[in-house]
């Protein structure tokens, strides 16, 4: 039996006598966005339960926008699946000093 290979890259459907192109998501980019999304929201929404919970469980650093490390065999896996990102993210976050309520300059916070 012989099969045709599509490139994933450049997949075409036909509709109704026309030739569209599909545009299919890198994945792997996509989820470390959708994980990214989730450590920016750590970080502005502070009131939140499900933050709280965050925070209870393993602390914050780095003027609240991050938790302490993540350890453990047993728990929530989900919070552990979203951390290693934090380094990637950090790179890509740029923090300017607004009312002063979060700066905290008597600490150096290397990241």
């Amino acid at each position: 039996m012989e099969q045709s290979l599509a490139g994933w890259k450049r997949l075409y459907l036909s509709k109704g006598g026309r030739i569209t192109l599909l545009k299919i998501r890198n994945l792997v980019e996509f989820n470390k966005a959708l994980l990214g999304k989730w450590l920016w929201r750590f970080g502005l929404e502070e009131s939140r339960l499900w933050r709280r919970v965050v925070v209870a469980r393993y602390g914050v650093t780095k003027g609240s926008w991050c938790t302490g490390i993540v350890r453990g065999s047993h728990g929530c896996g989900l919070w552990k699946g979203i951390m290693p990102g934090w380094d990637n993210f950090a790179q890509q976050v740029e923090f300017r000093v607004g009312d002063g309520t979060r700066v905290r300059l008597w600490l150096i916070m290397v990241w």
